[in-house]
C-alpha cells in the first residue's frame, strides 16, 4: 500500500512566520487556520522520497530532475515539488521556494520531509506568488488568512460566535 508524505517544519520554521501570525495561529480565533495550515503539509496516499515516488500507480524511481504536484489534505491545494541532483547532493524544493532541510525521515507508513519554512499556499492568480525569504516574518495576519480564502472550515456556530463576541473576544 501507499503511505503518506508529511512536510513537518521544525520550530525555527514556525518562528519565521513572525510573532503576530504565530500568536494568531495559537489563539482560539486562529484554530481553524492552524488546522488548514497543517492539512496543507500532509499528502495522503502518495509517498515521495528524494529517490523514489510511490502513488496509486506503479512505484517510480525518481529520475532527476523530477517535478511532481502533490495534492494535500487541504482541498484544492497542491504542493509542487522539484528534485534535482548535483553529484551526490540532492536538493528537494517545494513550490519553487522552500528547500527541504532534512530529507526522507522514516515513518511507519510514509515519509517525513522537514522544510526550512512553514509552507503557505501561494496568493491568488495575478498576485505575487512567491514570498521573498527575507520578508517571510513580515507577513500580516490578514495576508496569512487571505492565503486560505474559503478553504478554512468554520468551527463556531452562530450562537457560540455571538457569545464570544459579546464577551469581548476579537473575532
Amino acid at each position: 500500500t501507499t503511505g503518506a508524505t508529511f512536510f513537518a517544519p521544525d520550530n525555527h520554521g514556525f518562528q519565521l512566520l513572525g510573532p503576530k501570525v504565530l500568536a494568531f495561529l495559537f489563539s482560539p480565533e486562529g484554530e481553524t487556520h492552524l488546522k488548514a495550515l497543517l492539512k496543507y503539509h500532509i499528502v495522503a496516499n502518495q509517498t515521495l522520497y528524494s529517490d523514489a515516488f510511490y502513488s496509486s500507480k506503479e512505484p517510480t524511481l525518481a529520475g532527476v530532475p523530477l517535478h511532481v504536484d502533490l495534492p494535500t489534505l487541504l482541498v484544492g491545494k497542491s504542493l509542487g515539488v522539484d528534485i534535482a541532483r548535483f553529484g551526490r547532493l540532492i536538493n528537494v524544493r517545494i513550490n519553487g521556494y522552500t528547500d527541504v532541510a532534512i530529507q526522507d525521515g522514516i515513518a511507519r507508513d510514509g515519509v517525513l520531509q522537514i522544510p526550512r519554512h512553514v509552507l503557505i499556499p501561494p496568493r491568488a492568480p495575478g498576485e505575487l506568488e512567491v514570498e521573498p525569504e527575507a520578508e517571510a516574518g513580515d507577513m500580516t495576519v490578514e495576508d496569512f488568512m487571505g492565503r486560505f480564502g474559503d478553504l478554512v472550515e468554520e468551527k463556531l456556530q452562530d450562537e457560540e460566535y455571538r457569545a464570544r463576541k459579546a464577551a469581548g473576544w476579537e473575532l
